[in-house]
């Protein structure tokens, strides 16, 4: 079972076995594939006791995840950060999981690990390849094929944390269904031991998923519900605080149809997914109390098509892709609770009873691509380019291009230059408000990236890997708020940086260690952060895993580290796994999202797991 940051097939020195095809669409092993890539199997979520996909995100070089409000994590990667994970890409089997008004990506408790294979990360620019929205990273997430085996799993952890989740799957089919619930580790206080109102509370989620495959035919759907408890209006005292909560109810239908002939491959994929997202909150203004419930409706359907030609030494790829997004209803709905006939926002002015909305809106997408590659002996050249076009806006058009030198199990060299962009999401473009949430701006500009890289894999000895990344970023158009409007900043922000990483398989452990550093102030994001994971097996049914976290300082907040422990044993049918979170219990702070001297938000206290499945 690997160990992490690459997996153990990739760290056997890139195997025959172990082929990626998410950064170029052709099955590559690991060292060929045109990205810095990171791989994560089910294996080692299961063994380390991983519980969400923010938590397996932390594990990459050069990834940063922080807790925010809301019960929710966000995701920086290489020193690009954003409000919502709207500057990186999350995939579920390469369809693209993007909220349409605020275009953002969950990582949290929304999705049942145990439904995963593997998950590919990849860093860097990808717009050439999947669009909008591949700006820092692309994370595809690629489920279980069905085969025959009904398994049950039940989880017990700290802060009251129940899961279960039951999983039957034959030939062609594959059906889960998932309860997790939990009081949450958010901080009561902030660490000037003020009252903290951005705090992770209560969370229930459900999830329902299905999968049909036969022959060349794969259809999945999948219901998602996720509901979260927050407390707020820290200004007022804490007998009169309000309990907040918020919904999210996905639901999510795909349709792969692919066929393969020789040496040439086609397919055609289908995808409609669902957002209602809402909530309920309570709130004064002059002696009147109000209920207030946000609003947010929205669809994603597309179908994307490519077909694929390939030899020994060559391929070549073209493709299209076609979206439909779809607001049918955003605003903030107030009810005065003394007079539920009264709706009008006391914050709104005569134009609109509502402080916070949007029209109604439909926008279609549309984009084209072609990649090719050639192999010259050691050399090999790499590249593609996409069109995209967004609404009524101009056509974007993105280039990526790889040079690579490589000796099988001596070195691999690459080059890589690419270019992405990200759409202004609806939210940034068309809100209304009267009260005190930033307008949108229909002028916006989208925002841009080029990154130059240079990955160097090294085989120093046996069953050693090392690498070293030197990349360079210049971010171009970052959308920002100015006198509450969306505005593009009119400076380029230029992020430098390194990544080094080191990989060892004995006989009975598997070494991860990687060291990232940016030459870049920032008041936010780490300048330097250590992680290591060791993973050793005593015996073949027994796995030890320590993990290791060094974070330097964030603006004003001092270094933490952090030290987890989980163990893993299989003993017939049973799997069971037992993990020590924040192991000393360490307390760390990350500023806030919007100022990083407002009550900075608390990384929560020693947690505890104990998960045991079974298979029937």
């Amino acid at each position: 079972m690997l160990f992490l940051l690459l997996s153990f097939s990739e760290m056997e020195l890139f195997s025959e076995e172990e082929l990626v095809i998410s950064p170029f669409l052709f099955p590559q092993e690991v060292k060929e594939a045109p990205a810095n890539i990171t791989i994560f199997t089910k294996e080692d979520i299961e063994e380390l006791g991983i519980q969400t996909l923010a938590e397996l995100l932390m594990l990459v070089d050069g990834v940063y995840v922080t807790p925010s409000e809301r019960h929710l994590h966000r995701v920086w990667v290489r020193g690009v950060k954003g409000y919502y994970n709207d500057r990186i890409l999350l995939l579920i089997d390469g369809i693209p999981q993007r909220e349409p008004i605020y275009g953002h990506a969950p990582v949290d408790e929304n999705l049942p690990l145990d439904l995963i294979e593997r998950v590919e990360v990849m860093k860097g620019p990808l717009s050439s390849l999947y669009g909008s929205n591949a700006f820092a990273a692309v994370v595809n997430v690629i489920t279980k094929k069905p085969e025959k085996e009904t398994r049950i799993s039940a989880s017990l952890g700290s802060f009251n944390t129940v899961e279960g989740w039951i999983r039957s799957s034959g030939d062609k089919f594959l059906a889960e269904g998932r309860i997790y619930n939990t009081e949450g580790d958010g901080p009561e206080f902030s660490k000037d031991n003020e009252r903290n109102s951005l705090r992770m509370d209560p969370v229930h989620a459900e999830n329902f998923i299905g999968k049909f495959k036969y022959r060349e035919i794969t259809l999945f759907w999948g219901y998602e519900k996720f509901r979260h408890r927050y407390t707020t209006l820290w200004d007022v005292p804490y007998e009169d605080w309000a309990v907040d909560w918020f919904f999210y109810n996905t639901l999510r239908f795909s349709l792969l149809i692919k066929k393969k002939r020789n040496w040439i491959e086609g397919g055609v994929r289908l995808y409609y997914e669902n957002y209602d997202n809402g909530g309920y909150y309570e709130i004064s203004r002059d002696t009147i109390t109000y209920g207030v419930f946000p609003i947010k409706k929205s669809s994603l359907c597309g179908m994307n098509g490519y077909m694929k030609m390939e030899g020994e030494r060559w391929g070549i790829i073209g493709g299209g892709v076609l979206e439909r997004l779809h607001v049918r209803d955003v605003r903030d709905l107030y009810v005065n609770l003394e007079n539920p006939e009264d709706t009008v926002s006391p914050f709104s002015d005569t134009s609109s009873i509502y402080d916070y909305w949007m029209d109604p809106r439909t926008i279609y997408t549309w984009g084209v691509f072609t990649e090719g590659r050639l192999r010259l002996g050691i050399l090999s050249l790499m590249g593609g380019l996409r069109a995209d076009k967004y609404g009524e806006e101009k056509i974007n058009m993105v280039p990526r291009a790889i040079l690579k030198i490589g000796k099988r199990r001596k070195f691999s060299l690459k080059v890589m230059y690419g270019e992405a962009y990200r759409n202004p999401s609806m939210r940034e473009l068309y809100i209304k408000s009267t009260g005190i949430w930033p307008q949108g701006n229909e002028e916006l500009k989208d925002e841009k990236i080029t990154t130059r890289e240079v990955l160097l894999y090294l085989y120093p000895w046996k069953n050693t890997l090392f690498k070293i990344s030197l990349f360079g970023n210049t971010v171009r158009n970052l959308i920002r708020v100015e006198n509450r409007m969306y505005v593009n900043s009119a400076e380029e922000d230029t992020i430098i940086g390194a990544e080094f990483a080191l990989k060892n398989i004995g006989e009975k452990h598997r070494l991860s260690l990687n060291l990232s550093h940016l030459l870049k102030e920032d008041s936010f994001y780490p300048r330097t952060m250590l992680k290591c994971v060791l993973n050793y097996r005593p015996t073949y049914t027994l796995s030890i895993s320590p993990v290791f976290m060094w974070v330097s300082s964030r603006g004003d907040e001092p270094p933490f580290w952090d030290v987890s422990f989980s163990v893993c044993k299989i003993r017939g049918p049973f799997t069971i796994n037992f993990k020590i979170q924040n192991l000393f219990n360490r307390h760390a702070y990350d500023p806030n999202y919007r100022d990083p001297d407002e009550r900075p938000i608390d990384r929560g206290e020693r947690k505890f797991l104990l998960r045991v499945s079974y298979a029937l």
